[in-house]
Formats: structure tokens, C-alpha cells, sequence
């Protein structure tokens, strides 16, 4: 007799008998997010990708693996290879074949997912109110969008009475540890009922092999540039998701006005001594992979 596979998400479903685990409507929410944005060239950092059921991205990545493999074909891609003239995986490409290529893989978005959401930080900001009283990884935007996002998806999959969820973010190696060790006291101090549906732990994967990550990386991209006020023949993209897509009611745009009601919760926050050797432990790993992430403000990545 061969055991049955049971994915871990839904281990729990081992203590029912076959026909009861048959008859069990299962939601399991996966999301996927990438972040755009860099000091000095834009206005502001965005958190964005794409929420849906785990079955749905399953569909949607044979998809996308399908539309990358037709001729010509494409090893992965990113929004921004095709925008900047062309470059990257799209190198030699003529235009219209990049036009091409973007448009189908617009029309996976489409058909496939229902909702978006995002967090939008203006950096000027960001850095006048919460980078000059903070150092290290506080010091980077991408340490709040993370946990703003991340409750948003939260939230999210309660109102959608999900079983389980799962977060996949882009690969970010400055900070992935230190969201990572800070992110058990995050969990242990929002809401009862939120701290049980957020994941175990947030996962950070290759956007070359989750492919989920590439669309997300095309939506953060559209939100950097529309924040920016930048113009480009590129708009058509937005124009066809907006109406078929919506973002989530628990995404974020950090007014000046939020963004200093952050920093006095913050500093109004009182931690135990076991919280504070949390904290710190995470901030040893980003010294140990970033010996200059002490510094402020730090750079922030953009895709």
C-alpha cells in the first residue's frame, strides 16, 4: 500500500478519513511580492504583488513557463529589461516582439489572478521621519513595507476564511535575515487571529524559479513609475490590469503625516529583555553579510 502525500500546509487534514478529506474545502492563499525602488532616483519604494489560491498559481506557472518557452524564447523575465531599450534576457530583441511577448504574459496576469496589493513608501519621507532617528536595516523602507504588507495579506486571507498561507518574497540577501529573526516578535504582538493565519515563517525565493516573483516584479515596477510621474509607452499595462485586478483595502501609501505616527508608536513600544536579544541577533546577521549596513540611510534596491 503506498501512504498518501500530504503537503505540510495541510497536514492537518491527515487526522480525517479519505472521504471526509475529499469533502474538505481547502483555501490554502499563496501571495508573491517584489520591491522596486532606489534613493537618489526615485520617489518612492514599493512592496507589490499578487494574491491567489495555491491551485490558481499552479495554473498560472505552467502558463507563464509556456509563454517563455514559445519563439522566441525568453530565459525569464523582468520588467525592466524589456522597458530599458532592450536589455538583459530581452538583449536583441526587436521591439515588437518584446511588445509581443510582454502582452501575453499580461494576459496570464489577467486570467489567472484576482487581486493585487502593494505598500508605497515616498523615500524623502521615509528618510526625514523614520531613517534619521533609525540605523541599519530600520533605516531601509523595505524593513516596514515588509510587515505592512505582510499584515494586509494577513488580513486578506482571513476574509477569505483561508486555511492556510503562504508569503514568497523576492531573494533580498542585505535584509532576509533580519526580517526573517525580527519577524517571530512581529507575529507574537499583532492581533490573536492574525498571528495564527501569518505563516510560520516568510519565504524568500529565486524569481527564476518561482515564477509567480516576475509577475510581481512587473506590478511593482508599474507602481514605482506611476508614483514617479514618469510617462512611457509602457502605461497600457496598467490600463489593462486595473479594471480586471484590483489592489487589496489593506494596502499602504505612507503619507509624511502616517509615516510620523509610526515613529512615535515605535518609540512608544516597550520590548522585553528577551525581545531585545531578538532584535539584536538579527541585526548581527545583516552586520555579518553587510559589514557597512550600520550606516544610514541605507540604499534600497530597485528591480
Amino acid at each position: 500500500m503506498i501512504a498518501p502525500w500530504i503537503p505540510n500546509c495541510i497536514s492537518f487534514l491527515s487526522g480525517l478519513p479519505e472521504i471526509k478529506r475529499r469533502r474538505r474545502p481547502l483555501v490554502i492563499l499563496q501571495a508573491y511580492l517584489d520591491e522596486s525602488g532606489t534613493r537618489n532616483q526615485d520617489v518612492c519604494f514599493v512592496l507589490a504583488g499578487f494574491i491567489a489560491p495555491a491551485e490558481v498559481w499552479a495554473n498560472f506557472s505552467d502558463q507563464w513557463q509556456q509563454c517563455l518557452d514559445a519563439p522566441p524564447a525568453l530565459n525569464y523575465f523582468k520588467m525592466r529589461e524589456a522597458v530599458n531599450n532592450p536589455t538583459g534576457a530581452f538583449r536583441n530583441w526587436k521591439r515588437s516582439d518584446v511588445r509581443r511577448k510582454v502582452q501575453e504574459l499580461v494576459e496570464i496576469i489577467k486570467s489567472n489572478v484576482k487581486l493585487g496589493i502593494h505598500c508605497t513608501i515616498p523615500i524623502s519621507g521615509f528618510d526625514e521621519i523614520i531613517a534619521a532617528q533609525n540605523a541599519g536595516p530600520f533605516s531601509n523602507p523595505y524593513s516596514m513595507a515588509f510587515y505592512a504588507v505582510l499584515a494586509g495579506i494577513g488580513w486578506e486571507a482571513l476574509e477569505h476564511k483561508a486555511d492556510g498561507l503562504d508569503v514568497i518574497f523576492d531573494i533580498q540577501d542585505k535584509y532576509s535575515g533580519f526580517v526573517k529573526g525580527v519577524y517571530p516578535l512581529m507575529r507574537r504582538r499583532v492581533d490573536s487571529s492574525l498571528g495564527q493565519i501569518l505563516p510560520v515563517e516568510p519565504m524568500f525565493k529565486d524569481d527564476r524559479q518561482f515564477l509567480p516573483l516576475q509577475a510581481a516584479d512587473m506590478l511593482a515596477w508599474l507602481f514605482r513609475n506611476a508614483f514617479n510621474g514618469r510617462r512611457t509607452e509602457w502605461e497600457w499595462i496598467a490600463n489593462e490590469l486595473m479594471p480586471v485586478i484590483p489592489m487589496s483595502e489593506y494596502s499602504t501609501i505612507y503619507t509624511d503625516e502616517r509615516l510620523r505616527n509610526v515613529q512615535r508608536l515605535t518609540a512608544e513600544v516597550k520590548y522585553s529583555p528577551e525581545e531585545i536579544e531578538e532584535v539584536k541577533e538579527a541585526l548581527q546577521w545583516v552586520k555579518r553579510r553587510n559589514p557597512s549596513a550600520n550606516r544610514k540611510p541605507q540604499p534600497v534596491v530597485s528591480t
